[in-house]
């Protein structure tokens, strides 16, 4: 997601400031406001010596799901998404999602693929993280393939739930 204000990248970074595992942080996307984004660095120096981070910059939307899947879980306190274009990517590549409750993706806790939490309770996110950061191989192996099949199952139903599929049966 681009650097802006609504995206939320503070939030993400305050949420680290509390996990106590060894995190690689990767931020990706586009400097969209500078002024927020020297803010972030700003706390983003603050962060704990078991936090790592670094910011790789735009990824073009055909890269998306290959730069994801070189990671574990997707972070985005958003403060607002209609839809949320990478949160699909995210699952897509097997990451689960840990999101603020300001997206319509609501259900990841109840298909093991994720959580969803609101702004105000930010301890509830380094939870989470802390959780992911105890799963073994096997673990991850079985959530990626949650995460992956609920992906399809979702751009399936999305595709099910218009007159595209009907239209396109006409023809």
């Amino acid at each position: 997601s681009r650097i802006a204000p609504k995206k939320n990248l503070k939030a993400a970074i305050e949420i680290l400031k509390n996990v106590k595992a060894n995190i690689n942080f990767t931020i990706y996307g586009p400097i969209h406001e500078q002024k927020y984004w020297d803010e972030c660095k700003i706390e983003l120096e603050k962060l704990p010596s078991n936090v790592k981070w670094q910011h790789k910059g735009n990824v073009e939307s055909e890269e998306a799901v290959d730069k994801l899947k070189l990671h574990h879980v997707f972070l985005f306190p958003t403060l607002g998404e209609n839809y949320g274009h990478v949160i699909q990517e995210a699952l897509s590549a097997g990451c689960p999602c840990i999101l603020s409750d300001q997206t319509p993706w609501q259900d990841l806790e109840e298909n093991s693929v994720g959580y969803v939490y609101s702004l105000d309770k930010l301890s509830r996110f380094s939870e989470a993280i802390e959780k992911y950061a105890l799963c073994n191989q096997s673990e991850w192996d079985i959530l990626i393939g949650y995460t992956q099949q609920y992906a399809i199952d979702n751009s399936n139903a999305k595709v099910e739930n218009t007159g595209y599929r009907m239209m396109f049966n006409s023809l």
